[in-house]
């Protein structure tokens, strides 16, 4: 029989059908078993986070330099502060100065802002502080008003005795 491509079909593979899981022999549950685990634990997380950081420096873009880009240098170093009672002066008078022109120039900020609203009633001055007069002796029996009969006392009863 004379064998032609045309004439025979090639069977298409069928994927492999899922198989069960292999039975696993239990597990021994004890200290060495569970610190073992622990190991491979720690080993797989180790590997993962030292893949994970290759890729993160891979992904960085290289420095612009390489690209041909100035990279912006820090300013040079300054020669150090001559500490002595000119200097402190010196530094003292240049801070006043800012000082100076910063309360001005809030000065004025306030002004124009308050320019722009309305102008509101002057208050009236605060009261004077109140006059506290020294205490009063008691009068003396001179002094006292005269007697009033409807405050006299009760008499008693000789029957309280």
């Amino acid at each position: 029989m004379e064998w032609s491509f045309f004439t025979h079909t090639i069977p298409i593979p069928q994927p492999p059908l899922p198989q069960p899981p292999l039975p696993q022999p239990p597990a021994v549950v004890g200290s060495a078993a569970i610190a073992a685990l622990r190991q491979q634990a720690d080993a797989v997380n180790v590997a993962d986070i030292r893949a994970q950081a290759e890729a993160a420096r891979a992904a960085i873009p290289p420095p612009p330099h390489q690209q041909g880009v100035p990279i912006p240098q820090p300013p040079p170093p300054q020669p150090p502060v001559a500490v002595g009672s000119a200097a402190i002066a010196a530094l003292r008078q240049q801070a006043d100065a800012a000082n100076q022109q910063l309360m001005n120039a809030t000065t004025q900020r306030r002004q124009q802002e308050n320019s722009r609203l309305p102008s509101l009633p002057a208050f009236p001055p605060p009261p004077a502080p109140a006059l506290h007069r020294p205490a009063m002796p008691p009068p003396l029996p001179d002094q006292l008003p005269p007697f009033d009969s409807r405050f006299a006392p009760l008499p008693l009863h000789s029957s309280n005795y």
